[in-house]
């Protein structure tokens, strides 16, 4: 129901949520995360992946700006268009991060290190079934080494399992509190009920200029046509 108010689609309203929560957690404005996909995007009409299966994998940052986080309806249209305007769902950056050569990357093209990686995986009932029991919970002991570097500050993943959303927030306990990322937890938690409510009691669907085919417009310049329109009619 929430992806009705403003044409959204799931990884837009936890992205707004989790901007929204990051600035009442810490006051910043502007924040660097970084996302992960399946990679299973049609980029090309000659690349045939039908007959492949599971995840390629596709990673790339994005920056979220939570300036106007007060207003709800603009933190989620901007979220919204920010991830609108990113090429084939990021597929393209690492392709071009790793075939580029140095001398052609000018500079700092591709030196953007995010601290937060976040990940929303989907819906597990749709891949396992209603015949098999549900994976999840079953201790299977480390999946990595203790010993290795952790990339990011902090790991947010999420999947759905059992009709429950399930986020896991995996961090270094030599760096943060138990409690401090409790606290943000919880203020997540907030700022999507929060966003579920605003979205839920909305009568009538707001568009934005990905949907109507205007991707350099802002959003902004739209309200404001819109207004103008209203006025003429």
């Amino acid at each position: 129901e929430v992806n009705q108010a403003y044409g959204t689609e799931i990884n837009d309203i936890l992205l707004a949520a989790l901007a929204m929560a990051i600035y009442d957690w810490s006051g910043i404005t502007s924040v660097l995360i970084h996302l992960e996909g399946h990679g299973r995007e049609n980029i090309s009409d000659d690349i045939d992946i039908s007959r492949t299966i599971g995840w390629f994998t596709s990673q790339y940052p994005v920056i979220l700006e939570i300036g106007l986080q007060s207003d709800i309806s603009f933190l989620i249209k901007t979220v919204k268009e920010t991830l609108k305007r990113i090429p084939n769902k990021g597929i393209d950056y690492g392709v071009l991060r790793y075939q580029t050569l140095e001398t052609k990357s000018k500079g700092g093209a591709f030196k953007l290190e995010p601290e937060i990686n976040f990940n929303f995986m989907g819906q597990i009932e749709n891949e396992v079934g209603n015949e098999f029991s549900p994976v999840f919970g079953i201790n299977t002991g480390n999946t990595i080494s203790p010993e290795m570097k952790r990339t990011y500050a902090l790991d947010i993943n999420g999947i759905v399992s059992e009709r429950e959303l399930n986020l896991s927030f995996t961090y270094n306990r030599y760096e943060y509190k138990d409690s401090t990322i409790e606290k943000l937890a919880g203020v997540y938690r907030e700022s999507l009920l929060k966003i579920i409510h605003h979205c839920t009691r909305k009568e009538e669907k707001e568009l934005t200029p990905s949907d109507m085919g205007y991707a350099k417009l802002e959003i902004d310049e739209l309200d404001e046509f819109e207004d103008e329109f209203s006025l003429i009619e």
